[in-house]
């Protein structure tokens, strides 16, 4: 595990309920304890990520601990829009039935939670594309984190 450190810049200036704040730290502890994110300009090394959300941008500074350099990596949020809505709308479901749907209903909407969160993080898997190594199951943690920042 290459990340040591996961820090969000300007986490006061995003729109914030107690449970997506609560899902975020849960997706970055989950994050940090296991993970396979490595940039491409230090695989090997041990790393700090910062990441914030600015101008309809997400951006990612990593910094090798050992040596101070910075590698950036910019990605537009564009390309999620559609998937943060959709993944919005079903966890509303999600939420909705659990507490008065069927067993049927809300394992529907589980699956389509998790089929969204799987779209999501290949997405991810293929902004990064030689610039930043992950595997899916590292994504879809991220996916969390982003969705929290949009």
């Amino acid at each position: 595990m290459n990340v040591s450190d996961f820090i969000i810049s300007g986490e006061d200036d995003f729109y914030q309920t107690k449970e997506y704040r609560r899902e975020r730290e849960i997706a970055v502890r989950d994050f940090l304890d296991e993970h396979r994110f490595a940039p491409a300009a230090f695989p090997e090394k041990k790393i700090k990520v910062t990441l914030s959300a600015r101008d309809k941008k997400f951006i990612f500074i990593m910094v090798d601990l050992e040596t101070e350099r910075e590698f950036i990596h910019i990605m537009s949020a564009a390309p999620f829009r559609k998937i943060f809505k959709e993944y919005g709308e079903i966890c509303d479901g999600y939420r909705n039935a659990v507490s008065g749907g069927t067993p049927a209903q809300i394992e529907t909407l589980d699956m389509a939670r998790r089929g969204l969160h799987n779209e999501a993080a290949d997405l991810i898997v293929e902004k990064f594309k030689g610039k930043i190594m992950l595997n899916r199951d590292t994504a879809r943690k991220l996916f969390t984190i982003l969705y929290g920042l949009r």
